[in-house]
């Protein structure tokens, strides 16, 4: 399958030409020779798929009151999931939220443009769940355990920062390739970012390894303990 790239912008994208002297062809679009989409998709070259997704007068947020459908907020779902897999997201709008009827300034719009990126960003996770499931059965396999096992010492999440960025199963088998042959990186915090957790989630497995590791330590002592005054209740683990 193709890598696929999804352009999603307003008439910039969609190669609307006010002045139709200024096209090759005449007309009031730019033709697939001048549209930078279209020149995109020729420098990448037959591995790739670029595709189209511009709407002339398209917003990032803001509600348009004469012409309906044209803030990309509302449509992202839906024209993410009709464009679905999707390996690059590349978002080029903006430009028609600095018209007057929306009062915008240019705090507001980029705020605008963060809440649509969040947005978007939200879809790819959801639509690459899968595979975190890939990953936590690929870590258990490694691990020998079972997969609630596994699901719960990873606590695995697809974090696409960068939809470009490679996938969560090929990072996943890569650090698990180190892991095997690199003592102690299974517990770093470059693994598990590697697995897809984010700074704050590989900080908070760092500290439960820390803790288990320490609490195991614990036991070991206290087991020490009792068998050399000869015995003892078993510790709580509570």
């Amino acid at each position: 399958m193709k890598k696929h790239v999804l352009c999603l912008g307003d008439s910039n994208t969609h190669g609307y030409c006010a002045d139709p002297t200024d096209c090759a062809d005449g007309g009031i679009r730019f033709n697939e020779e001048e549209r930078w989409t279209c020149r995109l998709q020729t420098a990448l070259g037959s591995d790739y798929l670029v595709t189209e997704e511009g709407l002339s007068g398209r917003t990032t947020v803001f509600v348009d009151p004469i012409h309906e459908s044209m803030d990309a907020l509302s449509a992202a779902y839906a024209l993410l999931k009709s464009h679905e897999v999707i390996d690059l997201l590349i978002i080029m709008l903006g430009t028609n939220d600095v018209k007057e009827r929306f009062g915008a300034n240019a705090a507001c719009i980029a705020a605008g443009l963060e809440r649509l990126i969040l947005k978007c960003k939200s879809f790819i996770k959801e639509a690459k769940a899968a595979l975190s499931r890939v990953a936590v059965a690929a870590v258990a396999t490694e691990l020998g355990e079972s997969y609630a096992e596994a699901e719960e010492a990873c606590d695995v999440s697809v974090n696409f920062l960068n939809p470009a960025m490679p996938t969560l199963a090929q990072q996943t088998d890569s650090s698990i390739k180190l892991a095997s042959v690199v003592d102690g990186f299974a517990g770093t915090p470059t693994f598990w970012r590697l697995n897809g957790l984010d700074d704050d989630e590989t900080r908070n497995v760092s500290s439960e390894i820390r803790r288990n590791v320490t609490k195991a330590a614990a036991l070991d002592l206290m087991a020490g303990v009792r068998e050399a005054s000869g015995g003892g209740e078993e510790p709580s683990d509570d």
